[in-house]
């Protein structure tokens, strides 16, 4: 009878390894931050037809030019930095939507909606390796908007108003 019982728990254990190994690869495999690292980024600034094709990791208005990206991925870490020419009207209105669409997709950490006007000098921001984001040049604004709110897995976004410049930077 003892025989019976440990043969039973070895099976189960056998099937729970099993089944863990083949959960465990599907998850490190699959899944859109799993497996081995995915960077994107730009060589030189694109069109906004460009910017789509090569997977601007946010959505663009009608009006971006001058377009620079880079984004990496590797199973929950990330860093995405994305920025973009085009009048202040639409960098305005893009950076609320922006906002608003991160909100509604992830509640647990939502931010402040409103664009409030910069006060004091921008810091520059260093990403981890491998990203080079030498074109991610915030410290140059003198006058702007910011939005969102610095932390993990939230939005930031700097709008340069003399250049008509917005940044945005998401990271874990």
């Amino acid at each position: 009878m003892i025989k019976r019982y440990v043969s039973w728990i070895l099976a189960f254990v056998i099937i729970v390894v099993a089944l863990g190994s083949v959960a465990w690869y599907c998850w490190a495999r699959f899944l859109p931050f799993g497996g081995s690292a995915d960077i994107v980024a730009t060589s030189k600034p694109l069109t906004l037809s460009e910017a789509r094709q090569q997977r601007c990791p946010i959505e663009l208005p009608e009006g971006a030019r001058n377009i620079s990206f880079a984004a990496y991925a590797e199973w929950v870490a990330y860093e995405v930095y994305v920025r973009f020419e085009a009048p202040l009207s639409i960098c305005k209105a893009h950076a609320i939507h922006l906002l608003k669409k991160h909100n509604k997709e992830f509640p647990q950490s939502a931010v402040p909606v409103d664009l409030r006007v910069l006060t004091g000098p921008v810091r520059a921001v260093e990403p981890g390796p491998p990203l080079n984001v030498n074109w991610f040049d915030v410290d140059a604004i003198k006058n702007g908007f910011i939005g969102g709110e610095r932390g993990s897995h939230r939005p930031f976004i700097w709008i340069d108003s003399d250049r008509n410049v917005l940044y945005y930077v998401y990271t874990d």
